[in-house]
């Protein structure tokens, strides 16, 4: 893995009993705090972020969902005639 500049930082203040647990976890798995919390908040933002990408579905529900993918979008008469129309800030 090719090594990045650290050049921004990210503080948060938290209570005693987080502080602990955290440094806790972390000598647990023989790494640093600032390490286990980073590793720890990125897999938690992929997570996110990859649930807002992805979706699963049962085999029922993809038939429905890829079948109306494949048919023609339905006549949309105001989308026609915004798109034709002049832009005004130009």
């Amino acid at each position: 893995m090719k090594t990045q500049n650290k050049d921004s930082t990210v503080n948060i203040r938290v209570d005693n009993y987080s502080k602990n647990l955290i440094d806790q976890a972390a000598s647990l798995l023989g790494q640093s705090r600032s390490f286990f919390i980073l590793e720890a908040a990125k897999r938690y933002a992929e997570k996110i972020t990859l649930d807002q990408n992805n979706f699963h579905l049962d085999q029922d529900a993809w038939e429905k969902f890829n079948s109306s993918l494949e048919m023609p979008p339905e006549e949309n008469l105001n989308l026609r005639k915004l798109m034709k129309s002049k832009i005004k800030w130009t």
